[in-house]
Formats: structure tokens, C-alpha cells, sequence
């Protein structure tokens, strides 16, 4: 597998980044980028919501290509599949989004929302997937990650008013991740043992 393949990941999460810097920019509706969450602008209430759709969707297919590159398609390949599928149906299911106090309210009111859990899910259960082939800069990179994603979803539930800001905390953490730590790594060394072995 050729290092560069990567690239598919990071290209994916750029371009969501890419999104959200532009989508409010361009949003028609109220938009507080700390209190709200990054899916409501891709609610049916903002007009201009494909652009943030288009984020999603382009994380999800770029994630998709990564994964899909490698003929051996590893076991621990499939939650960074799914993670992927899951950005696409919430860039595709173009719902009324709703805050957040009112998600936890009535979360069957905002099926957008449970795509973005999905994902959030996924992103999750990779990392930890990581850490059974990580080498030890690998793990704690990895490690710190984890405990980045778990704490930016927990305080967005305890802190409503700053969901948004969690929401994008989360973000770069991936973005940081993702570069430090790419998994075409872990491809290359499985695929040149007598090289790794020098």
C-alpha cells in the first residue's frame, strides 16, 4: 500500500473543515458556532445548508476511498467504514436540525443527530481498534485522542450552550490525529516485514 493513500483521510477531513469555516459565512439563519452544534447547518431551516451537507458527504466518501484501498481491507478497517457511511447520511438526510437541549429531549426528532452519534461512535471504537497494532508513539497519540473525543462529547452533553465548541474541539482532534497518525503506518509495515525488520 503506498503511503500517499493516506491522503484519501486527510483530504476528507479537510474538506469538512473547509465546510464549516464557509457555512456560516454563507448560513440564513441565526447561527452561534458556539452554542450550535456543526450538523444545524446542514438543517433544512438554512437555505444555503448544502454547503455543510457537502462537507459531510465529502468526509464520508473520502474516509470510504481510504478504507476501501487496502486489498487486504484488515479487520480493523470496518469502523472507519462505518464512521464513513454514518457522515454520509448526515450530510444526506437533510432534516429540521435542532439544538441541543432539545435533541436530549426528544432525540427521534432529529434522525441527523443519531448519524452524527454513529460517527462519533465509529470514530471511537477505530481508535481503539488502533491501539492493538500501534507502535508506542503511535499509542499514545492514539490515547490521547481517545480521551480528547470522549471528554469534547461529554462536556457538549454537560455544557449545552457550548455545544458547538466542543463540537469543533472534536474536530481538530481528529484532524490532529490523522496526521500524526495515519494508518497507511500500519499497511506498510505489515506489507515489508524484511524491510521493517532491518
Amino acid at each position: 500500500m503506498e503511503p500517499q493513500n493516506r491522503n484519501w483521510f486527510v483530504v476528507g477531513v479537510a474538506v469538512f473543515f473547509l465546510a464549516s469555516l464557509l457555512a456560516p459565512l454563507n448560513a440564513t439563519i441565526d447561527y452561534d458556532w458556539t452554542a450550535q452544534p456543526i450538523g444545524e447547518l446542514a438543517g433544512r431551516q438554512n437555505v444555503n445548508s448544502w454547503v455543510m451537507r457537502a462537507g459531510f458527504v465529502g468526509l464520508g466518501f473520502c474516509v470510504l476511498i481510504d478504507v476501501l484501498q487496502d486489498p487486504k481491507w484488515r479487520w480493523r478497517d470496518w469502523p472507519f467504514l462505518l464512521f464513513g457511511l454514518a457522515n454520509i447520511g448526515a450530510g444526506l438526510y437533510r432534516n429540521y436540525s435542532v439544538d441541543a437541549d432539545t435533541f436530549l429531549n426528544d432525540p427521534m426528532a432529529n434522525a441527523h443527530g443519531w448519524f452524527f452519534i454513529a460517527a462519533a461512535f465509529f470514530l471511537l471504537i477505530g481508535y481503539i481498534n488502533r491501539l492493538s497494532s500501534d507502535e508506542n508513539r503511535q499509542k499514545i497519540i492514539t490515547s490521547c485522542a481517545i480521551v480528547w473525543l470522549v471528554s469534547c462529547a461529554s462536556l457538549a452533553v454537560s455544557f449545552p450552550n457550548f455545544a458547538g465548541l466542543f463540537d469543533r474541539l472534536g474536530d481538530v482532534g481528529l484532524l490532529v490525529w490523522v496526521v500524526l497518525n495515519p494508518r497507511a503506518a500500519y499497511r506498510d509495515k505489515q506489507s515489508n516485514p524484511a524491510q521493517n525488520a532491518k
